[in-house]
């Protein structure tokens, strides 16, 4: 949906049109640099590594802790 300027109406776009405006905006947009985009994706799965890491060992200890109470 879009809103015309003049009225304030609202209007559907064409799916054709829309599509090129999604291409002209994706044009417009800056994009990181191929150093930023390694350093940026190191980060990201650097920081999934430590998130597994610690709620693997909070699953442990707290299947220790269910162990002990069941036994």
């Amino acid at each position: 949906m879009l809103r015309d300027q003049r009225t304030g109406v609202r209007r559907r776009l064409a799916p054709v049109q829309f599509f090129v405006e999604v291409w002209m905006e994706l044009r417009r947009a800056e994009w990181p640099t191929r150093k930023e985009s390694f350093r940026l994706t190191g980060i990201v799965i650097a920081l999934a590594a430590a998130i597994a890491v610690a709620l693997g060992f909070i699953d442990f200890l707290f299947n220790l802790l269910g162990r002990s109470f069941l036994s």
